[in-house]
């Protein structure tokens, strides 16, 4: 906050950059749906790690591929489950105008913003 106690007027206007680091090295995790996941899982238990957050894995049968439970604050009580997937669908035999793996800038900054998650080269951005 400002020290009239208001946001900046810019804030929400461009992300801040080590957020976009993280969403790059995020998106670069190939964990397309036939392979692994748990490269990138390790990296965000270690990350959550590293703030004091307490992780648990849960693996499937093959051990290849794993669920990320993370609790933050006081155990017993009522608290909010955030809930999401880290495989992809497979990019091969696609014709992408950008790496499927990768994160877009463009127009001069982030107003387009996208990912593999979010837009195929047949697709809007």
């Amino acid at each position: 906050m400002t020290s009239s106690s208001q946001p900046p007027k810019d804030i929400g206007q461009q992300p801040q950059k080590a957020s976009i680091e993280m969403i790059r090295t995020l998106v670069a995790f190939d964990t397309t749906s036939c392979k692994s996941n748990l490269g990138l899982i390790e990296f965000i238990r270690d990350y959550l790690s590293s703030l004091g957050i307490k992780t648990d894995l849960v693996f499937d049968e093959t051990r290849k591929k794993a669920n990320l439970f993370a609790t933050i604050g006081p155990a017993g009580g009522a608290g909010i489950v955030l809930s999401g997937h880290t495989d992809v669908v497979p990019v091969d035999g696609q014709d992408w105008d950008d790496n499927p793996f990768g994160v877009v800038e463009k127009n001069g900054g982030y107003e387009i913003f996208h990912c593999r998650c979010s837009r195929r080269p047949s697709g809007p951005s």
